[in-house]
């Protein structure tokens, strides 16, 4: 995602994102971002950015960049099939093929925790939820609808989301797993992604009229009172 050789924007960009990525975005001073980047003036991020919230969008703005031109080749792809020519795992695929690239490009992970970081703790809203981004997932949404007539709009709004966020926070995780580097051997990132949409895809599919029947009060109840002793 990143190149090796970085403008004084890129170089603040890339120091931005590691800081964030391990110490979230309270936790860091902007001076030690430009420190990190060979800034010895400590005005650089207002200098190029305008403060803190100009950076963020910028790194936001790089998240697009990849992920939008990619999102954009998979689904004219899907869009340009008869719905009896695609599966809802393929939907779930072109989902997740711009997060698992992303993820395997340069610094990656770094990318991945610092897009997750984003998602939970900033108030300008989520390296998700970009202009360039909202208009790919509202052609997912599109699509699957098209192939799944019988979902309604509100559940599929509430999977779509659930599922970019698990996406994102997965990946951005899996520095938790000491034993294996998904990163440096491509048939074992291959396999997670098949893995993670076995599990989802089934979710993008399915309809209210596929539930089982339950006790509704029984559940509705079990949500809103607290257990007390």
């Amino acid at each position: 995602m990143l190149e090796d050789r970085l403008d004084a924007k890129g170089r603040l960009i890339q120091a931005a994102m590691r800081f964030f990525a391990e110490r979230g975005i309270a936790g860091v001073a902007m001076h030690e971002i430009s420190a990190a980047a060979g800034n010895r003036n400590k005005s650089a991020i207002a200098y190029h950015f305008g403060g803190r919230d100009g950076l963020i969008r910028a790194i936001q703005d790089r998240f697009a960049a990849f992920l939008k031109p990619r999102f954009d080749r998979e689904l004219s792809r899907l869009e340009g099939m008869r719905k009896d020519r695609y599966s809802i795992y393929e939907v779930g695929l072109a989902m997740n093929a711009p997060f698992f690239s992303l993820y395997a490009s340069f610094d990656g992970d770094v990318v991945l925790r610092t897009m997750a970081r984003l998602n939970h703790e900033h108030e300008l809203g989520s390296g998700l939820y970009h202009d360039e981004l909202i208009s790919s997932f509202n052609r997912v949404e599109a699509i699957i609808l098209a192939k799944v007539p019988g979902k309604s709009p509100g559940q599929l709004r509430f999977h779509l989301a659930h599922y970019l966020m698990a996406t994102v926070n997965g990946l951005a995780l899996t520095n938790r797993w000491a034993e294996e580097n998904f990163r440096a051997d491509p048939d074992l990132l291959f396999e997670l992604m098949l893995s993670y949409n076995d599990y989802v895809a089934g979710g993008l599919g399915s309809t209210d009229g596929q539930r089982p029947a339950i006790d509704h009060a029984y559940w509705r109840e079990a949500i809103a009172q607290p257990v007390t002793a």
